[in-house]
């Protein structure tokens, strides 16, 4: 049996002036799937996600969050509500350590509790996580060596998983990652699939934009494939990659 839909997107569309970034979008999202978002350079991939957690509005269409209307909320209240995303480029703070780091992100305010509760750690208010709290979460992304470390001195892999331990310092319930394998290495890249998995079996729902396609065939439910701004497929990896719009739009196969 499917679950609802935790997000539904209904003919979503963005123009910048004469330029028709995303057009005519309709994609659900369920809980606790990981979706993958491919397509090729300008395809709308990026516009798509900033619609999605509200750093830009929809020029027409619907968003919905849990059942409420959230087209017009934006991404500060969004990130409340549990949608939070990372950047392709990790976004930190380069003179705090990454104990520091995780502590500013952990004063975000949110409205569940969720990662704690499902790991069996006690919650005791975002912006007042206590020192065993920290340190479990720093265990679980591998930083606990890293954690007194400056984010300016870290290797970049190591960043990357410091901007998804901030993430989840908000305690998500839909996290869109941004690339978050480029520029990693294979070990590195193996270590991400099975953090993102770990993060869907607490019941986060997850999209994530990559150019990596064998690391988005391996972990992800459904995909998602857009071109010029339109959605092309979207279905499970397999049925994805015989769809000949696919073969012909992003894989650039006869």
């Amino acid at each position: 049996m499917q679950s609802e839909p935790l997000l539904e997107l209904h003919e979503i569309n963005r123009r910048y002036g004469g330029v028709v970034a995303v057009k005519d979008v309709t994609l659900d999202l369920r809980t606790g799937e990981i979706c993958g978002l491919l397509g090729p350079n300008g395809a709308g991939k990026t516009t798509l996600v900033n619609l999605i957690s509200g750093f830009t509005t929809p020029s027409s269409g619907r968003i919905r969050y849990r059942g409420k209307d959230i087209g017009r909320v934006g991404h500060t209240t969004r990130s409340r509500m549990g949608l939070v995303r990372t950047f392709q480029h990790a976004r930190s703070f380069a003179t705090m350590t990454v104990r520091e780091s995780m502590s500013v992100a952990g004063t975000v305010p949110a409205d569940h509790h969720r990662w704690f509760g499902l790991r069996g750690l006690t919650s005791i208010g975002t912006s007042d996580r206590t020192a065993h709290d920290l340190e479990s979460l720093l265990e679980r992304f591998g930083l606990t060596g890293w954690r007194d470390h400056p984010v300016a001195s870290l290797p970049y892999g190591v960043k990357k998983t410091l901007g998804i331990a901030m993430a989840m310092m908000m305690e998500p319930q839909l996290l869109m990652l941004d690339e978050p394998a480029a520029g990693l290495n294979t070990s590195e890249t193996t270590r991400l699939q099975g953090l993102v998995e770990d993060i869907r079996d607490l019941g986060v729902t997850v999209i994530v934009i990559e150019h990596n396609v064998p690391f988005i065939l391996e972990i992800c439910d459904r995909v998602a494939v857009m071109d010029n701004g339109e959605l092309i497929a979207h279905a499970p990896p397999d049925e994805v990659m015989r769809d000949e719009r696919v073969i012909g739009a992003y894989l650039g196969a006869a």
